[in-house]
């Protein structure tokens, strides 16, 4: 029953233009009704509004389907409108492609390899419903079919060429000029378009260069300002250096002057002693002789009184123990007792001036000593000396408050795998750039380098016991349990910035940075480095960088960094909680607390922070700058 309403839209991409107008005319010649837009169109139509009137009248489509057709927007559009409207869709496979997933589950009428085979299939999925122009059904029977083709074909060819030769030329270029026209707008359109797509990127680009040579201007501006004062604080430290090794060498030489005299009183006071002691020997020696020499004369007058008393010879003209000038001259001592006894008094005087004057002159030096190293000593090593009585005055709080009740301080011992040994005065590290470790004995007048084991950046130190510390920089952590004589890399911390580490024992301590992904990080250890925890801090602070972490306590502790932020805990990390009463957004680089109440936070612009509230309340102080405070140090009260 075939009428125009019947009709089947052809739907073909341009590159398959021959084998679409020959199948067409093939199908027309059969007596099927379709539509073509080559065989068609007639002059004077609009090419567009004409292929779509005729693709929503026409109720079948044939999708001629080939790698080209299905690249092609206008064939898929046309597929794709068909199926929206429930139209019947004959897939047509033209040529081997890859068919559009919604046309998959149809049915093909296949052409690659037989034509002929493929056209007698087409004309009978066509035939179902189509009539002659006579009322009866159009025979599509695969025997009659090829001579019924041909000779309607001649007959059509003969009329073509005859008749509408001229019109179907003119038609064609009609067409060829309308898609021409046609593309020739898209093409502009899309030039145009691009050409706005290019001036917008254009646009964005410079504009990006120029914020990019702005912020470049002022990292350069930046770093020379930090170069400067990179060069002032060399400068500074250099004439610092000058002068302590000038101080130094000045003390070494007096102290070798007093060593010298004090050798010399010394040998004085050996020489008095000496000449003492023989002077005392020399007396008593006189002494003994002269009660010898008594006792033998007084054994003499009586053993002569014996012999006159037996004599019967009276001793007239003679006093009883009176003995002979002659014979008392003979038996008197060597020394005079008024020689003896000036001889004692001289040296002792000698000796107590001598004594006198070697205690009273190293005093007085002394003295003048301590005057000039009072003058002479800066503000760093006041710090220093602060920080290690602060650190002896925590580690005498902690070793207090473990003891048990009625136990005294000299009977307090120190708890398993604690180092006794305190940290002292003398001894210290410094680390940086290039995995460098720097360590005095000395109290800074000499630093030499350790092995490090590691090219990283070294951002912070830490050490609990003088044999026992830590090292934490870009490449991790590196731990040391022999004074930093060797160095090995312990635990994983990711691969994020640490910036500032502590520790309260030998076992714990804390890591703050920056991970991987840009956010702020607070780790914790348990076991003396060989793993480490990440604790939560407030999702809000999470983009802040942390910059530094102390703790006055195993529970109690402090940790600051970017926009102002200041962190505290009072369980040892394990909730963390923001302290919103510091009222600034600066970046903050440094926390020092001297008790659990009472400390201060430093950072950009000279700001300084102070709380006695343990940190819920933070007061600005007025530093007189406004450079960058880089780190802060306080001293605990004794």
């Amino acid at each position: 029953m075939a009428t125009e309403a019947q009709t089947a839209f052809f739907s073909y991409s341009r590159d398959d233009s021959e084998f679409a107008l020959r199948l067409a005319e093939d199908l027309k010649a059969a007596g099927a009704s379709v539509w073509m837009d080559q065989l068609d169109l007639v002059g004077g139509q609009r090419w567009a509004e004409a292929v779509q009137e005729a693709l929503e009248k026409c109720p079948r489509v044939l999708a001629i389907l080939s790698p080209s057709a299905i690249t092609s927007p206008n064939v898929m559009d046309e597929v794709t409108f068909a199926l929206d409207e429930r139209k019947t869709v004959i897939p047509v496979l033209y040529r081997d492609c890859k068919v559009p997933y919604r046309l998959r589950s149809l049915h093909h009428i296949d052409f690659r390899t037989d034509y002929a085979r493929g056209l007698k299939a087409l004309l009978r999925a066509l035939a179902v419903e189509q009539r002659g122009a006579g009322g009866g059904v159009v025979s599509a029977t695969l025997d009659g079919y090829d001579q019924m083709r041909l000779a309607e074909r001649a007959r059509l060819e003969e009329e073509r060429e005859q008749a509408e030769q001229a019109r179907l030329e003119q038609e064609r270029k009609q067409r060829e000029e309308a898609a021409r026209l046609v593309a020739e707008a898209e093409r502009e359109q899309r030039e145009q378009a691009e050409a706005a797509r290019f001036a917008a990127q254009a646009e964005a680009e410079r504009k990006h260069q120029e914020e990019g040579a702005r912020i470049a201007a002022l990292a350069e501006a930046e770093g020379k300002q930090r170069e400067e004062a990179a060069r002032l604080a060399a400068q500074v430290e250099t004439e610092r250096k000058q002068r302590e090794q000038a101080e130094a060498a000045r003390l070494r030489a007096l102290a070798d002057e007093e060593r010298k005299q004090r050798e010399e009183a010394a040998l004085l006071a050996t020489t008095a002693e000496a000449f003492r002691k023989e002077a005392e020997r020399v007396r008593l020696e006189a002494e003994r002789k002269e009660a010898a020499e008594r006792l033998r004369l007084d054994k003499d007058r009586k053993v002569e009184e014996r012999e006159r008393e037996h004599a019967g010879r009276p001793q007239q003209g003679r006093e009883q123990g009176e003995i002979p000038k002659v014979q008392l001259d003979k038996t008197l001592p060597r020394y005079p007792g008024w020689w003896k006894g000036g001889i004692t008094i001289c040296a002792l005087l000698f000796a107590a001036s001598l004594l006198y004057w070697t205690a009273s002159r190293p005093l007085s030096m002394q003295q003048a000593t301590g005057s000039q190293k009072g003058q002479a000593a800066n503000s760093e090593f006041q710090l220093r000396t602060e920080q290690t009585a602060a650190t002896d005055k925590t580690a005498e709080d902690q070793n207090r408050a473990s003891a048990p009740p009625n136990v005294t301080k000299e009977q307090q011992v120190p708890a398993a795998g604690f180092n006794p040994q305190p940290l002292t005065p003398q001894s210290g590290w410094a680390v940086g750039e290039r995995g460098t470790i720097l360590h005095t004995e000395d109290g800074g007048g000499t630093w030499k380098p350790q092995k490090s084991g590691t090219n990283g950046y070294l951002n912070s130190v830490a050490f609990f016991t003088p044999r026992s510390g830590w090292a934490v920089g870009y490449n991790g952590i590196r731990h040391t349990e022999d004074g930093g004589d060797s160095w090995q890399k312990q635990g994983s911390i990711g691969n994020g910035v640490p910036l500032s580490m502590t520790f309260v024992t030998p076992q714990s301590g804390w890591v703050v940075g920056t991970d991987y992904f840009g956010y702020g990080t607070i780790l914790h250890t348990e076991d003396g480095g060989r793993s480490w925890q990440k604790q939560s801090i407030p999702t809000t602070d999470t983009n802040a960088d942390m910059t530094s972490v102390t703790f006055v306590t195993p529970q109690s502790g402090w940790a600051v960094g970017q926009f102002g932020t200041i962190l505290h805990t009072e369980d040892g990390g394990s909730g963390w909680q923001k302290q919103s009463g510091s009222r600034t957004g600066t970046y903050l680089n440094s926390v020092s607390f001297a008790t659990p109440k009472s400390g201060w936070a430093v950072g950009r612009d000279g700001v300084i922070l102070h709380t006695d509230d343990g940190g819920r309340n933070w007061e600005k102080q007025s530093s007189g700058t406004s450079s960058e405070l880089r780190s802060v140090a306080i001293a605990a009260p004794r």
